[in-house]
């Protein structure tokens, strides 16, 4: 994820992704961000901006919500597990 704080310094740092939906995601970092930052998240699908909507204290950093400026289209972050083969082995 891609950012510039609020002194104008550019930030990269890795994040997990822990929910994703067209409108948003809920992502786990280091370090807290403040509600209404403009943020890029950056992976093999693509970059999709987005703006900071909340950002508490986790078990393991600090959880954010963040809100797409465009709804993705067709995109699936890296860490989703495809549980269809599962399904199709059940029949």
């Amino acid at each position: 994820m891609r950012w510039v704080d609020r002194n104008r310094v550019r930030r990269e740092e890795f994040v997990v992704v822990e929910g994703f939906s067209t409108s948003g995601a809920s992502i786990l970092l280091n370090e807290a961000i403040n509600e209404g930052t403009a943020v890029r998240l950056c992976g093999s699908g693509g970059v999709l901006r987005a703006v900071v909507r909340h950002c508490g204290p986790a078990e393991n950093g600090y959880l954010a919500g963040v809100c797409f400026w465009d709804q993705p289209r067709n995109y699936v972050p890296e860490h989703l597990l495809d549980l269809s083969p599962l399904h199709d082995a059940e029949k």
